[in-house]
């Protein structure tokens, strides 16, 4: 395993994953502030003026039986998570399998001749990921112990990652917890928890469509939680890295 800062492809008949290199992981990564500030901006103006106009003109049924701010909040956050799961999926699928089962880096371009790379599309898709969570926090009127320890936790483990990317020179495997995060944090987005909610609300009448959403998400968290507990040293081992480090 090498962890230079020498970034050259290896044989094509390899993944890069198995010979994964220290390397920078983006230039837009000492931006990534800037990039999360602008990007909350966007979310102000999309909740005020799209999410809040729209979604009662919608739902003109489901609206009303909303009885409070709390509710109608929690309505809108889910419908406002849905579309960042969307867009993150829909951008990062092709860095991710390019990374983990193709011969790309993160310096690879996302197509011939752009000097846009992976690694630009990854940092980008960190931020988006942080900003659905910090506007989680911010916007709900109520959120639960258990859910405001897991975002603020997922929001500082993601921009750490990013920035020890920054000086990968020192940090010897900055660009293997940066993979990693970016997978778990992937992982974790895809959560049914908000469809579950969605069913709940839409179709409140629908009892054998409310148990089915149910058990696909008690089956989801299950294979989870004992995905979790193997997946990190499993990273680690293969990648010659301390246990310890993920655990």
């Amino acid at each position: 395993m090498s962890f230079g800062p020498n970034h050259t492809h290896h044989d094509d008949d390899y993944p890069n994953i198995l010979e994964l290199k220290n390397i920078g992981i983006s230039k837009l990564s000492p931006y990534a502030a800037i990039i999360l500030t602008v990007f909350l901006a966007i979310m102000a103006l999309l909740r005020l003026y799209v999410f809040e106009t729209l979604l009662p003109r919608i739902y003109r049924k489901t609206w009303p039986l909303l009885v409070d701010d709390t509710q109608r909040r929690n309505f809108t956050n889910h419908h406002v998570a849905a579309m960042l799961k969307l867009t993150m999926v829909a951008s990062q699928i092709y860095p991710i399998m390019g990374l983990i089962f193709g011969n790309l880096t993160l310096q690879s371009p996302m197509s011939k001749g752009s000097s846009v790379t992976l690694g630009d599309i990854m940092v980008v898709g960190v931020q988006i990921f942080v900003g659905m969570y910090v506007f989680e926090l911010f916007y709900r009127s109520r959120v639960s112990y258990i859910s405001t320890l897991h975002h603020i936790g997922a929001i500082v483990i993601a921009e750490s990652a990013v920035t020890v990317g920054i000086d990968y020179v020192h940090q010897k495997s900055a660009t293997a917890q940066f993979l990693i995060c970016f997978v778990w944090g992937r992982s974790s987005t895809m959560s049914g928890a908000k469809l579950t909610v969605k069913v709940c609300s839409t179709w409140s009448r629908s009892s054998g469509l409310i148990s089915l959403s149910f058990f696909i998400e008690c089956i989801r968290k299950g294979t989870t939680f004992s995905l979790g507990c193997f997946e990190r040293p499993s990273f680690a081992n293969c990648w010659g890295l301390p246990p310890r480090l993920f655990w």
